[in-house]
């Protein structure tokens, strides 16, 4: 508990992210986990595990993801992105600078899966309008 701060204050904010999440998940699940991962639902990780741990699937998920933006060092495989925005862009970079990969190779329809394939030796991984990333 942070110093000086009401406990019941602390309390009642738990208990919104719970709901937050309860309800987000309840219509959709990728939604709930993308808003967990971007910090989007402030506290969440600590609200799931203390107050609703019946979402800890949720938190599972998002802990296996990212949010977009640069990540170095990321992990070879596919990831999906958490929109389908038609302004999702991602590019995978080696040591050197050298784009390895990028996408995606046309613009998205509606409806379209997102996915990012990154190359083993990746040095850095960044997106843009992509929200948040998880295995696909």
């Amino acid at each position: 508990m942070p110093e000086k701060m009401d406990p019941a204050a602390v309390l009642q904010t738990g208990q919104e992210s719970c709901q937050r999440v309860q309800r987000t998940a309840k219509r959709d699940k990728d939604a709930a986990t993308g808003a967990v991962i971007t910090g989007e639902i402030a506290g969440a990780k600590d609200a799931i595990n203390l107050l609703c741990p019946e979402q800890k699937p949720i938190l599972a998920a998002a802990e296996k993801g990212f949010p977009e933006g640069p990540r170095t060092s990321p992990a070879a495989g596919t990831y999906r992105a958490l929109t389908q925005a038609p302004n999702c862009t991602w590019e995978a970079k080696g040591k050197d600078g050298s784009i390895l990969a990028s996408g995606p190779e046309t613009p998205p329809k509606a409806g379209d899966k997102i996915t990012a394939a990154i190359p083993a030796g990746t040095a850095e991984f960044n997106s843009t309008g992509c929200y948040a990333w998880l295995p696909a």
